[in-house]
């Protein structure tokens, strides 16, 4: 039977809006509800007292969302011009900063990460741009 402190086990439920400073864990290939490719990415905390803690976001590769997958390869380092042929082994592991707010859905608060959510980790510049203070909305893309 596993031994565990639970004084060190931090709580459940979304975390304060806000940014963190995030690596990103893992991408699962899966497809969207329109038939797009789409990557489930599992970032985590790594500073602070959330560090640890999972955000789950999903980027979508249809027309309307490749702005937002610009900005994240662009914030983690990779090199954006020309054509790239992009895999999740080329953003696993990597570190940003991940604007979060809170959404209800199904009578639950959930983090949702902005559409403009994401900085390199290394930077201290505001986020901003369109959408700037509003929380991802999936229906919106």
């Amino acid at each position: 039977m596993p031994k565990i402190d639970f004084n060190k086990v931090g709580g459940a439920g979304p975390l304060p809006d806000g940014e963190y400073i995030c690596k990103i864990e893992r991408v699962e290939r899966s497809q969207s509800q329109y038939g797009d490719e789409m990557w489930k990415v599992r970032f985590i905390v790594l500073v602070g007292q959330f560090a640890g803690r999972p955000i789950y976001d999903n980027l979508t590769f249809s027309a309307e969302s490749l702005p937002r997958v610009k900005l994240l390869c662009s914030c983690l380092g990779l090199n954006l011009s020309g054509e790239l042929d992009l895999t999740p082994d080329m953003i696993r592991g990597k570190q940003c900063r991940v604007r979060v707010g809170t959404k209800v859905y199904q009578d639950r608060p959930l983090n949702k990460v902005h559409f403009d959510g994401f900085a390199p980790a290394d930077d201290s510049t505001p986020f901003g741009g369109a959408g700037a203070g509003q929380p991802y909305d999936e229906d919106e893309v």
